[in-house]
């Protein structure tokens, strides 16, 4: 049923993310956060369809999903004060201005072609001169961050800490945080090929898209991941040990030799 709807779910987070002004980046960081949302704990977006038109759901489901986006993105919106008082007209204009990112001559417009508000141009400059301007969320390079020391105990304090029979569960947690730092796209790649049990073929053919870069990303994430749990402390045997349950017998053998 995934697999058979990914080209709806494309054609809908196109809509949606046309709908909320997402730049072109962070449609597709979107997309994949919807892959994800999707797929997870045994499809149970999916399954709790119940018979509904498919079409219909996902609308309802992504979008909400975008909502979500937008609010970490941007901050969870509220109506200003001033525009409260100042009336519908006012109200409106702030949304669009301040949550829906439209210039002025683009709120404008929809207001008098949507809405139905008829009031002039200079009756509009009146109002947004009187709405006093939001401060916006502002995202800031890490690279300050790169040279701050981490002030939670090193790996290796941690499984020392630990008895033998929790060693082996450490390290899976370990996996999993590194996991949870790969971008969304390679996270999806990832679990639809080891937790799903889909083939890179597979993948390709049902996202419609070409089946050699998919390996050479599968390859980068597992690269990736091996080289930050080697930093975390985890010697290479441990780590073919895990590889070995995590991906079946071949464990990190293939293209790339591990």
């Amino acid at each position: 049923m995934y697999l058979d709807s990914i080209p709806l779910i494309e054609e809908i987070v196109a809509f949606v993310c046309r709908k909320s002004r997402f730049a072109p980046a962070d449609c597709e960081d979107f997309l994949q956060e919807v892959h994800l949302k999707l797929i997870e704990d045994d499809y149970r977006v999916l399954r709790e369809c119940s018979g509904a038109n498919l079409r219909s759901y996902l609308k309802v489901v992504i979008s909400r999903a975008s909502l979500d986006r937008r609010n970490h993105m941007w901050g969870k919106y509220r109506d200003g004060t001033e525009a409260k008082r100042l009336g519908r007209a006012a109200l409106l204009l702030e949304r669009l201005l301040e949550r829906d990112r439209l210039n002025y001559e683009e709120a404008r417009q929809y207001l008098r072609i949507n809405e139905k508000i008829e009031l002039t141009d200079e009756e509009f400059d009146v109002i947004r001169v009187k709405l006093p301007p939001k401060l916006h969320r502002q995202f800031v390079a890490v690279d300050p961050l790169y040279d701050v020391a981490a002030s939670a105990p090193t790996p290796e304090e941690a499984l020392q800490a630990k008895a033998a029979a929790q060693k082996q569960a450490g390290i899976l947690t370990m996996v999993a945080k590194r996991v949870s730092e790969l971008s969304s796209e390679r996270q999806l790649l990832l679990k639809l090929l080891f937790e799903e049990g889909l083939k890179v073929s597979e993948i390709a053919r049902a996202r419609r898209v070409a089946q050699k870069p998919l390996y050479a990303e599968r390859d980068r994430a597992l690269r990736w991941l091996r080289e930050r749990l080697e930093e975390d402390g985890i010697s290479k045997e441990e780590l073919q040990e895990i590889f070995r349950q995590l991906l079946g017998p071949a464990g990190l053998d293939g293209p790339d030799e591990g």
